[in-house]
C-alpha cells in the first residue's frame, strides 16, 4: 500500500514536534543578600522559575544548593559583612545542567528556602533565608528542610565523608584568573565589532566555575564584570589570594588577518622569542607600562616586584605549566605556536608565582570571532585551560595541598 503523506498529516507532525521543544535553561541574574530580624535572606535572581535541592554538611558546616537547568552562574557572590557566621558563598557547576550554591558556614544552622515570583519585572527570586545561630535552639541546630516543591536529596552517600576529610586536611591551590582588559579599556576589536574584554570574561567566569568544583582549588577573579583593573591592582589580587599561579586570559589581534590560533607565553628574561611575541607584548602592556612609571615614586615595592624577575625556577615553573595548557588548546583549537612563545608581559612579572597569559584566538580572524563569541566554544577553551592547570599540580602540587578531580 502507497502511503501519502498529506499536509494535514505534516500540520499534526509539527504541532506534536513543538510541544515537545525543550525548554531554554534559567540563567541567574544577580545573587544578593540582605538583612533579616534574625539572619540573612540570600536572593537569587532568575530569568524563570526551576526546581531546587538543598542539604547540610558538616566538619565544616555548609549549605549546599543545587539549582536544575540552569547555565553556569557567571554573576559576583555577595558579601556577608554582616553575618560573620557566613564565612563565605562560592558557586560551581555541578553538572552540565545544575548549578551548585555553597554557603561555608562557621556554625550550624537552619534555612528555609521559598521560590517566589515578581509581577513586576516578570523575574523569579529563589529566596535562602539562613538564621542567625545565636537564636537557634541546640536541640533543633540545622535540620534538614525540604519545600514541598523540591525532592529529598538522596542520603549522603562514603564519598562524602571523604571529600569532608579531604577538605579539612589540605588547603587550597590557589588560581588567580585575570581576564584581560576591561571598561575603558576594550582591549582588541574584533572585524564584527568584538571586544576583547567581553571575550576573555567570558572564558574567565567558565574556568572560574570548573576551578571552584574541583575539590581542592579554589579560584579567584581579578575583575568580575565589565570595569577596568589596574596593573597594580591585578597584582594585588594575586598577593593578597597568595596566588600559587597566575593565568591571564586575552585575545589576539594581528596586521594580517589569516592569522589564527591559540598562543601561551610565559615571561622571558631577555625579552620575546618572536617578532609576533614583542609585538603583541607591547600591544598588551602599553597602557601598564604607562601606569608603572607613574607609580614608581609612590610604591617601592611594587616597582621591586615587577622589576625582579631573576628567579628562572618560576620561569621555568611557567614554561611547564603553559606547556600542559597548549597540548590540551591543541584539542580545541588550531595552535598559532606549537611550543610555549616567551615575551615581556609585565602582567607575568611576578618573581615568585608561575604566570601564562593564554592568547584564546585571533579577533582579526573572521572566522576566530565568530568561534570566540560562541559560549560552547568559550567554555571548550576553558576547559582545555582547566584540564592543563590539573596535570600540571599532578607534578607540582605545593605542600599541604592535594586535588581530588
Amino acid at each position: 500500500m502507497r502511503f501519502v503523506f498529506k499536509p494535514v498529516c505534516l500540520l499534526i507532525l509539527l504541532s506534536i514536534t513543538t510541544s515537545f521543544a525543550v525548554a531554554a535553561p534559567a540563567s541567574v541574574k544577580k545573587i544578593s543578600a540582605t538583612s533579616l530580624e534574625h539572619g540573612v535572606r540570600t536572593e537569587v535572581s532568575l530569568s524563570q522559575p526551576v526546581k531546587y535541592h538543598y542539604f547540610f554538611l558538616t566538619n565544616p558546616n555548609r549549605l549546599v544548593v543545587d539549582l536544575d537547568d540552569t547555565k553556569p552562574i557567571t554573576v559576583a557572590a555577595p558579601s556577608f559583612a554582616s553575618a560573620p557566621w557566613i564565612s563565605h558563598l562560592r558557586v560551581a557547576v555541578h553538572s552540565p545542567e545544575t548549578q551548585r550554591l555553597v554557603f561555608e558556614l562557621t556554625t550550624a544552622t537552619k534555612a528555609q528556602l521559598e521560590l517566589v515570583h515578581s509581577a513586576e519585572n516578570s523575574i523569579w527570586h529563589l529566596n535562602i533565608d539562613l538564621q542567625q545561630p545565636a537564636t537557634l535552639d541546640a536541640s533543633t541546630a540545622a535540620p534538614k528542610i525540604i519545600p514541598q516543591n523540591a525532592p529529598a536529596p538522596p542520603s549522603p552517600p562514603s564519598i562524602t565523608k571523604t571529600a569532608d576529610a579531604h577538605q579539612a586536611a589540605t588547603r587550597c591551590i590557589n588560581v588567580v584568573i585575570d581576564p584581560g582588559h576591561g571598561g575603558s579599556d576594550p582591549g582588541a576589536t574584533g572585524l564584527h565589532g568584538t571586544k576583547e574584554k567581553n571575550v576573555t570574561l567570558a572564558i574567565s567566569k567558565d574556568l572560574y566555575a570548573l576551578i571552584n568544583n574541583t575539590p581542592g582549588m579554589c579560584a579567584y577573579l581579578t575583575r568580575d564584570a565589565d570595569y577596568f583593573v589596574s596593573l597594580r591592582g591585578r597584582l594585588s589580587v594575586a598577593r593578597k589570594k597568595s596566588a600559587d599561579i597566575f593565568v591571564a586570559i586575552h585575545a589576539d589581534m594581528f596586521s594580517n588577518t589569516t592569522a589564527r590560533g591559540a598562543t601561551v607565553f610565559a615571561l622571558s628574561q631577555r625579552g620575546a622569542t618572536s617578532e609576533a611575541a614583542r609585538w603583541i607584548a607591547h600591544n598588551e602592556n602599553i597602557d601598564d607600562l604607562l601606569e608603572v612609571g607613574q607609580a614608581d615614586n609612590k610604591d617601592k615595592d611594587l616597582q621591586s616586584i615587577l622589576m625582579d624577575i631573576s628567579q628562572n625556577e618560576t620561569i621555568n615553573r611557567s614554561l611547564i605549566l603553559g606547556k600542559n595548557v597548549l597540548l590540551n588548546l591543541d584539542e580545541v583549537s588550531k595552535l598559532h605556536h606549537v611550543i610555549v612563545e616567551q615575551a615581556g608581559f609585565v602582567v607575568l612579572k611576578s618573581p615568585d608565582i608561575p604566570s601564562i597569559l593564554v592568547e584564546t584566538g585571533f579577533l582579526s580572524n573572521a572566522y576566530e570571532e565568530s568561534q570566540l563569541t560562541q559560549s560552547a566554544y568559550q567554555q571548550k577553551i576553558a576547559l582545555a585551560i582547566y584540564r592543563g592547570i590539573v596535570e600540571y599540580y599532578k607534578q607540582y602540587s605545593p605542600a599541604g595541598t592535594k586535588i581530588k578531580s
